[in-house]
């Protein structure tokens, strides 16, 4: 945080092996109080519920679920011919 009406700063990229450099042509304090709160709350729940959703995905997924149980089907649980 600077008191500078157009601050500057280096960015890296090291990834793509790129630097940037960036000059705001305005910028503003954060919301405080309610607002940064309200705003807070909402982006942690939409990203307990993305993660929730990805969990429940993977966890429910059959591959996953025989990979992670080691599930064998016996013979007197499957159908017989004459079951079918």
């Amino acid at each position: 945080r600077t008191d500078e009406i157009n601050p500057v700063a280096v960015i890296e990229l090291p990834k793509a092996s790129r630097v940037v450099v960036a000059q705001l042509a305005e910028s503003k304090p954060a919301d405080s109080g309610f607002e940064l709160d309200l705003r807070a709350m909402q982006t942690q729940m939409q990203y307990a519920g993305s993660r929730t959703a990805a969990l429940l995905g993977e966890w429910f997924d059959p591959d996953s679920l025989h990979k992670r149980t080691k599930f064998q089907a016996d013979a007197a649980s499957k159908p017989s011919s004459e079951e079918e």
